[in-house]
């Protein structure tokens, strides 16, 4: 419920440009990474996505399109327990491709 609130803050921040308190919100999301996945919540990719998502809408194209890369090679997408799937995250990177 918590990783979900905070995926959704991330998202409507960006939405309204509220970029600072997007970037809190994804900071304090992949801080609880590992809280999550000690009890066998799974939510790396989620995290990093998210991140990848707000670098993007701050001008670092470049990073964020590595992070993609990144997940699109070595991500879990079956441990993931939120809406975040390889075919999902090969359209944003497509979409997003300069």
């Amino acid at each position: 419920m918590e990783v979900e609130a905070l995926v959704s803050s991330s998202t409507i921040c960006r939405r309204h440009g509220a970029l600072q308190e997007s970037l809190a919100s994804v900071t304090y999301l992949s801080d609880i990474v590992p809280d999550c996945k000690s009890v066998g919540l799974d939510i790396e990719a989620i995290a990093q996505h998210e991140v990848a998502n707000v670098l993007w809408e701050q001008g670092e194209a470049e990073t964020s399109i590595r992070m993609r890369q990144h997940l699109i090679e070595h991500a879990d997408f079956d441990s993931q327990n939120m809406d975040l799937s390889l075919p999902v995250l090969l359209a944003r990177l497509v979409s997003l491709w300069p």
